[in-house]
Order: structure tokens, then sequence, then C-alpha cells
């Protein structure tokens, strides 16, 4: 999914989404996804990095046993 300013939660007030990212497919890199880092840009600014579209993003991790 393309990430917008839109998209974004303000992370001050809500903690619930506070571990988001931008995150970059192509690269790797993670960016802040907190809507005030970006209060200049227009709701409709879509992220890119690399030349492509970037995403929001949460990492999770797993327990796996082997």
């Amino acid at each position: 999914m393309k990430a917008t300013v839109g998209d974004l939660a303000d992370h001050i007030f809500n903690k619930d989404r506070s571990d988001e990212f931008l995150f970059c497919r192509s690269c790797g890199s993670r960016y802040s996804a907190s809507k005030g880092d970006y209060w200049s840009l227009p709701d409709d600014y879509k992220f890119e990095c690399c030349g492509e579209p970037m995403t929001l993003a949460r990492e999770l991790s797993r327990i796996v046993e082997v």
C-alpha cells in the first residue's frame, strides 16, 4: 500500500500505532511514521524512496522451535 501523510497517526495522541514506520521495500530503509514529523506536507503527499512508493509497516517477531 502506498503511504501518504493522511495514513499516518499522530504518535503523541495515538500510542496504539507508535510502532509503525515508513518502509522502503527496495533498500530496507525505515523512516518515522509520525504525522507530526511531516506537518508541512499535504495529507495526499505520497512517500517515496529509491523511486518507489514507501509502505506503512510494523515489525513483528516470532519464536519457532527447530
